[in-house]
């Protein structure tokens, strides 16, 4: 717990970086299917963001020997403008490039996939692919309600992610987001509403 509290806690550094004045969420949970949720400040103690992180085993036997990992870091964070997502995934075995690009595709078996290009940031000495995206419902609801989702970086698999977990995990990041940031009437605009499922 103690390594993935540490990886939470940077990814967020590097996700709002050069922003973070502190080391540690002012808020932390451990969430079911291992997510760990935290939520950051910034400047004179402001709120910056809240983030989900999970660790999971990278199964395949396709992976370029650059991405070759027997564990992979996952995490998604969001600001408190509550119109765009980070993803921040890594690896200790990594030692990416940080002058090439890094092309993302995120599989869902419902045939949807979503993808961007990421930058390279080291954290805990580990290379991590850093990318932020706009919200979308579609994308939001697919987190939520599909299983898994293979991960492709610059056309090779890398992985299947479990999302075990995943719907209250995103549900508390958003309460989260919205309770601390001071756009309170954004989440309801943003996320989807319950009965959508």
């Amino acid at each position: 717990m103690k390594r993935i509290f540490a990886l939470s806690t940077a990814m967020a550094l590097a996700v709002a970086a050069p922003a973070m004045a502190g080391d540690e969420p002012f808020y932390s949970k451990n969430l079911n299917g291992n997510w760990f949720l935290g939520c950051y400040a910034g400047d004179k103690a402001a709120f910056s963001h809240c983030s989900l992180l999970t660790r999971f085993k990278a199964v395949t036997a396709n992976q370029k020997r650059a991405l070759r990992a027997s564990e992979m870091y996952f995490s998604v964070s969001v600001h408190d403008s509550m119109k765009t997502w980070t993803f921040a995934l890594g690896a200790p075995q990594w030692s990416l490039d940080r002058n090439r690009p890094y092309d993302i595709v995120f599989r869902f078996g419902n045939g949807h996939s979503y993808a961007f290009r990421a930058t390279v940031a080291e954290i805990e000495a580990a290379s991590t692919l850093l990318s932020t995206m706009l919200i979308s419902k579609p994308a939001l609801i697919d987190f939520m309600q599909e299983p898994a989702f293979r991960i492709e970086i610059n056309g090779s698999d890398v992985g299947l992610f479990n999302l075990t977990g995943s719907a209250d995990g995103l549900k508390a990041l958003f309460a989260s987001t919205a309770q601390y940031s001071s756009h309170e009437g954004d989440a309801g605009d943003t996320f989807p509403s319950s009965s959508t499922f």
